[in-house]
């Protein structure tokens, strides 16, 4: 418990650099929460990761659809962690579209025209920025 504490006593949440025992137990609390949220991110990121590997050449799926088999709330935050991947050649976010099947404008490896050439490349059809639905998978 000490040296937890000793880490973060250098940041006042209450705007004193000497605290009592209920500011330390904030601190506490603050940090339990801040370490849970990373937690929570990690488990998030990890699925979703997990669940993008699993996607064939040749084929792609939604944000929506990919939310759903992760266990992941929010399309969005799918789209985030993918934006953020740590290794595109083992974690193949460009098999990932939105639900009318058009590229990412914002693909974070080259843009939307890096985006087309990647799912190309293995043998999808995309016209007009838009990707063929007998090429989905669900």
């Amino acid at each position: 418990m000490g040296r937890f504490f000793h880490c973060h006593k250098k940041i006042s949440f209450y705007g004193s650099p000497s605290w009592g025992k209920r500011e330390a137990e904030g601190v506490t609390n603050v940090c339990f929460c801040i370490s849970l949220l990373f937690l929570l991110q990690y488990s998030y990121n990890h699925m979703a990761n997990k669940k993008v590997s699993k996607i064939p050449r040749g084929k792609v799926t939604t944000y929506g659809v990919l939310a759903k088999k992760a266990g992941i709330k929010s399309p969005r935050l799918i789209g985030r962690i993918l934006h953020e991947n740590p290794d595109p050649r083992t974690i193949p976010c460009h098999r990932v579209v939105n639900w009318k099947g058009m590229v990412s404008k914002n693909f974070a490896f080259g843009g939307a025209s890096a985006h087309i050439q990647k799912i190309e490349k293995e043998g999808v059809l995309v016209k007009k920025g838009k990707v063929d639905r007998k090429y989905f998978i669900s």
